[in-house]
């Protein structure tokens, strides 16, 4: 997915590009876009999709794989020489999905880790982002969530109730 849109990257630039002035002209056909704000938008869409596929990949093979049996089976993985930040997200996915606890050694670990790569660091931050919507957890843990990734709110009521343990 992600490789083919890599090799065909100026293809795909341009045929989001098409699809963008299209639709601007039929939304909105007295007021035209000008080349660089055609070339922002395409960008933008681009990097969208890029994210879009990435974090979708990555929570498709956690709930593929992930089951809280499994893992010594993923320290194992995790401990080879080679592991990509890529490996480490979908392992955190696995954790936080499936795991009775969360691991914030492991989550401050990796956020450290993709510091300067705004890519790695968005799809992180959304892993955490939808871990406290849709689990609950103890205060501390929000908090301290909240703090390292600057989630607006993650002081609500509603994730009040303790329901997975800090790691």
């Amino acid at each position: 997915g992600l490789g083919l849109a890599e090799a065909n990257i100026e293809q795909l630039r341009f045929y989001l590009a098409t699809l963008i002035k299209e639709r601007r002209a039929v939304i909105n056909p007295d007021n035209e876009l000008s080349e660089s704000d055609l070339l922002k938008r395409t960008d933008e869409a681009l990097i969208w999709l890029t994210f879009a596929c990435s974090y979708g990949t990555i929570k498709k093979i956690s709930y593929a794989v992930g089951h809280h049996h499994l893992a010594e089976i993923y320290d194992r993985v995790l401990n080879e020489k080679r592991n990509p930040t890529s490996v480490k997200l979908v392992d955190l996915a696995i954790k936080l999905e499936h795991f009775a606890t969360v691991p914030l050694g492991e989550i401050t670990q990796l956020r450290d880790r993709v510091v300067g790569n705004l890519f790695s660091q968005t799809i992180l931050r959304q892993l955490v982002v939808d871990f406290l919507y849709l689990y609950r957890t103890d205060f501390r843990t929000l908090q301290k969530l909240g703090s390292m990734f600057k989630i607006e709110g993650a002081t609500g009521a509603t994730f009040l109730l303790p329901d997975k343990k800090i790691d």
